[in-house]
């Protein structure tokens, strides 16, 4: 039984092993991937370092159990020894040899023998009685049954039968593997089978951050394009010592445009983020197109000064005022960015032939930056164009206008008169006695059938011709000069 036990510990010691190797194994794969995603949690490793020591502490407790419960054994020994005796036996000898129990006594009957076999057979401590041999003797009157049983004590399987004994060895290692495994193999396994869970998240991770990481030189490159392009635009804004020669040059693109300068009023400085803003009160006189030609050479500057609260007032004559805000915008800081990459860590071969194989993948392209606008300088031109200003006086030629055409405001109005023209819909035609109507839909969906000559929408429209695929009406609206004007329309066939 020794042995049997001795194999059997040894198998569940190489089993263990083994699956402690797996799941450390899979605990150092995952280790490496969590190092290079910069996420190694020493918490983590503290809580399994206190699982190793628990798992320990936790086995040795069970062994100091099973001394424990082993110190009572002798103790069931007697007290079964007296609770399985019937009426009319006793004992004259109990040998305990290793785990077998052998009882020598006395019965007064063949049946008292049987009758102690079967407690034996009920109790929770011997098993398997078996009647080594009986013999029958007369004291005095009576005739009594001398017996010898040999009983196997399951707390020590050690004297058993050659044949009991082998087939309990083979269940005592299938004891020993099964139980060690549940107690303690399959945790390994368990916690190897989350380890390799655990893997396969830090993989998604890795991979989620390693496409991000790998656009990191394509937005470098792109930093150095942006960088370059903001330092081209922070070139229109004035340093302070060019904001007097900047006011300067507006004073003579004014007097370039014939203009008289009424008021020059300079406002607080507002201060932005990188750069500030000096805001003028300005109010000019002259000709609208000087004006415009003004603030039209004002936005062609080499330097940024924008226009805005414009007011336009027509004065005597040609001439206009305008007031208006200008604002002169000048930098103050720029500031740049640097970005930096950790290198990784080495690792197991096969990993480090997946990260690798990861980092190799093509980086995703970047959405492309818009396009820098090239400012282009917008130059007003006056040519052929009146001023917004001066009224003109409308020509009318008396032979074209009709005096006498206006709609007939006392005629009763008709249906489709109620709606726009545009709310109608036309969708169908049909013909009855040689006369061609069309079927109009207003909006609420009536239909509504109209021959040529009867008026739709609220212009005074008269149908004056019926196809197939349009109803052709004249409507009779203002001309803008205190008459009125026909004009054309149509209600096209609805699709």
């Amino acid at each position: 039984m020794v042995a049997a036990a001795a194999v059997g510990i040894a198998i569940v010691l190489l089993w263990y092993m083994q699956a402690s190797g797996v799941r450390e194994e899979q605990e150092g794969r995952n280790d490496l991937l969590r190092s290079e995603i910069k996420a190694l949690d020493e918490q983590i490793k503290e809580i399994a370092d206190l699982e190793k020591v628990q798992d320990n502490l936790l086995a040795r407790m069970e062994v100091i159990e099973s001394l424990q419960a082993s110190r009572s054994a002798s103790v069931h020994l007697f007290d079964e020894l007296v609770a399985t005796l019937p009426e009319g036996v006793h004992l004259n000898r109990a040998n305990q040899n290793e785990e077998q129990v052998q009882l020598e006594g006395v019965a007064e009957s063949n049946a008292r023998v049987s009758q102690y076999m079967k407690n034996l057979e009920a109790s929770l401590w011997f098993e398997n009685p078996r009647l080594i041999v009986i013999r029958s003797r007369e004291q005095g009157r009576l005739r009594l049954s001398e017996f010898t049983l040999q009983t196997l004590d399951v707390q020590n399987p050690g004297a058993w039968p050659d044949w009991v004994r082998g087939f309990t060895a083979v269940l005592l290692v299938i004891a020993i593997i099964g139980g060690s495994y549940w107690f303690l193999i399959k945790d390994q396994y368990e916690r190897a089978a989350r380890a390799a869970q655990t893997e396969q998240e830090l993989r998604a991770s890795f991979e989620k951050k390693q496409r991000r990481a790998a656009a990191l030189d394509d937005y470098r490159a792109r930093l150095k394009v942006m960088e370059r392009e903001f330092g081209q635009m922070l070139r229109q804004l004035p340093g302070r010592a060019e904001v007097a020669n900047l006011l300067n040059d507006i004073s003579q693109t004014r007097s370039a445009n014939n203009l008289e300068e009424e008021i020059f009023e300079p406002q607080n400085e507002i201060i932005r983020d990188f750069y500030a803003e000096l805001p003028n009160r300005i109010v000019v006189v002259g000709d609208f197109h000087d004006i415009a030609r003004f603030v039209s050479d004002i936005a062609s500057l080499s330097r940024i000064v924008t226009v805005e609260d414009i007011t336009l007032a027509p004065q005597s004559g040609a001439a206009m005022t305008s007031p208006f805000a200008t604002s002169v915008w000048r930098l103050l800081a720029a500031v740049l960015l640097a970005l930096g990459l950790s290198a990784c860590d080495d690792g197991r071969d096969d990993l480090r032939s997946y990260i690798e194989r990861i980092k190799a993948r093509p980086a995703q392209p970047l959405e492309p930056l818009p396009e820098p606008k090239t400012y282009e300088p917008y130059a007003y031109r006056e040519v052929g164009r009146r001023n917004p200003f001066i009224p003109i006086e409308p020509e009318l030629n008396a032979g074209n206008r009709n005096d006498d055409l206006r709609p007939d405001q006392n005629r009763p109005r008709e249906p489709l008169e109620a709606y726009p023209l545009d709310a109608l819909r036309m969708v169908g035609v049909v013909t009855k006695a040689g006369i061609r109507y069309a079927l109009i839909r207003d909006p609420e969906g009536v239909i509504h059938r109209v021959p040529a000559g009867a008026y739709a929408g609220q212009n005074y429209g008269r149908i004056t011709a019926i196809t197939s695929t349009e109803v052709q009406l004249l409507e009779i609206v203002p001309d803008g000069f205190g008459g009125w004007t026909e004009r054309p329309a149509t209600i096209p066939l609805a699709e």
